[in-house]
């Protein structure tokens, strides 16, 4: 069995990360308090105190 390597990359710019790989561009995201958004996924997130935290709008479901 061979170990592949994969490298991967994220560039932060105050709120805006941008996410690089061995192929390229993967995507962005901003992240602003505990609020974060993928625009890979169209998933928003806002962190809750404690464990957990609280998802919503996955484009890969077709819900906005």
């Amino acid at each position: 069995m061979a170990l592949r390597f994969r490298g991967r990359k994220t560039l932060r710019f105050g709120p805006l990360r941008i996410h690089l790989s061995q192929s390229g561009y993967t995507g962005w995201g901003l992240k602003v308090w505990r609020w974060t958004y993928s625009h890979t996924t169209g998933r928003q997130s806002f962190d809750t105190p404690g464990f957990g935290s609280v998802q919503w709008g996955d484009r890969r479901r077709g819900e906005r």
